[in-house]
């Protein structure tokens, strides 16, 4: 069967010139994976990790980003493995799963933020504000005052509760809808 697969790649590569060595070496992987051989996630991040490791950091709004962007790559392209197509080059395909993961990363920067001033309108009764984050767990209520009233960056909060930038905008996306919904 492997045979098979190594055959099928070097027909791919007589016919599509534009395949890679590394891209086909990649597909036999992918192929692997498919047919169920879980082994094969490490050989395809030994054989990927460092040339994505630069298309990541390459790619990254912000520098120190690079390892959560190769992180949820790997995950990305690990979850959604049964629809490489291989008879397209297996690195390309890898590269443009890290592309799109560093541009989701970059809106998460670019966000519109609903400025907090306004999302609480002209409340006025700390009372009420106090007993709505009193209803909020510990990480969020940490989460709320060192945004609103801290003025930390998601990146410095993400550095303080040792979470990565995309959990900690998440989360707070979502306690601020608990809120405007408690109050």
């Amino acid at each position: 069967d492997r045979a098979n697969a190594d055959k099928a790649v070097l027909n791919l590569r007589k016919r599509k010139k534009s395949m890679s060595v590394l891209g086909g070496q990649i597909n036999l992987v992918i192929k692997d994976l498919q047919d169920g051989d879980l082994s094969a996630r490490k050989r395809l991040f030994e054989m990927s990790f460092q040339h994505l490791k630069f298309v990541a950091y390459r790619y990254a709004h912000h520098k120190e980003d690079w390892q959560d962007i190769l992180d949820d790559a790997y995950l990305k392209a690990f979850k959604y493995i049964h629809s490489a197509d291989l008879s397209q080059d297996g690195y390309n395909w890898l590269c443009k799963i890290v592309q799109n993961v560093a541009n989701e990363y970059r809106k998460i920067d670019e966000y519109p933020f609903v400025r907090e001033e306004t999302l609480f309108g002209d409340l006025e009764d700390e009372f009420i504000m106090s007993d709505a984050l009193r209803r909020a767990s510990q990480p969020d209520r940490k989460l709320i005052y060192l945004r609103f009233w801290g003025n930390r960056t998601f990146r410095q909060i993400a550095d303080i509760v040792h979470k990565k930038k995309s959990t900690v905008f998440k989360r707070y996306v979502i306690c601020l809808k608990i809120l405007k919904e408690i109050l």
